[in-house]
């Protein structure tokens, strides 16, 4: 049986995946959220985004529904939830309707949103000034929700394609942010890195690895214990509905 031909633009750009075939390649995303998200999201975001300015901490106001006043942050506590919504194979696209074209897919996205602890402080009432503005209260917050993006690569490639592959990919990808999608978040002062998930016997240069860094590209490994838990997977496969 002839296999069905690779009408991406990636394809037609002279880039093969020969990752596609492997298991391995399929399960690394599968592993990441299992097993190592909380790491993932440390390593790629670990304070609020909106948060990272220094100047933000008291001095930025958020909105508050309830009581219908503005507050500032005035402390993180301890990180208490994070919550992930996982897609795989995610399509990037350009054009539309009949002009659309598909750039490839994206291994994996996740969708984080984090909650915290933290101490707040509503914003005093100009005209009737509230000796409770002042008091350092607690409540729970969570951010607004962002995305990791992942490729996985099992076998061996030199660090120019995964570059060239993934910039492609950021041409036609942008931040759903508060300014709306004006703006790419791949860019080397962007929050969010790109992530290149591999297992430990995927090797690169160290000015390989170098240029990963330059072009905002986070390489993880994933160990061991990901050996361990393929190889468990292998032994827990299924079939579908019979019908």
């Amino acid at each position: 049986m002839s296999r069905a031909p690779d009408h991406t633009l990636l394809a037609k750009l002279g880039f093969s995946d020969a990752d596609r075939k492997e298991l391995k390649h399929n399960l690394i995303p599968h592993f990441l959220h299992a097993k190592k998200l909380e790491n993932l999201v440390k390593l790629c975001r670990p304070k609020p985004h909106m948060l990272e300015d220094k100047y933000s901490i008291g001095k930025r106001y958020f909105y508050d529904e309830k009581t219908d006043r503005p507050y500032t942050i005035e402390k993180f506590n301890e990180l208490i939830d994070i919550k992930c919504e996982k897609l795989t194979e995610h399509p990037i696209s350009k054009g539309q309707h009949q002009y659309k074209q598909t750039i490839g897919f994206i291994d994996a996205v996740f969708i984080i949103k984090r909650t915290w602890k933290i101490n707040y402080k509503f914003k005093p009432k100009e005209d009737n000034p509230d000796l409770m503005d002042s008091v350092i209260m607690v409540r729970d917050w969570s951010e607004e929700p962002w995305r990791i993006y992942i490729e996985a690569k099992v076998c061996q490639i030199n660090a120019a394609d995964i570059i060239r592959q993934i910039n492609l990919y950021r041409e036609h990808m942008y931040y759903e942010g508060e300014d709306g999608y004006s703006s790419n978040p791949f860019t080397p002062s962007s929050p969010t890195p790109f992530v290149l998930a591999t297992p430990a016997s995927f090797s690169l240069s160290a000015m390989e690895a170098e240029d990963l860094q330059k072009n905002n590209i986070l390489w993880v490994v994933c160990g061991d214990d990901f050996e361990e838990w393929f190889k468990e997977q292998r032994c827990t496969l299924v079939s579908g509905t019979k019908i």
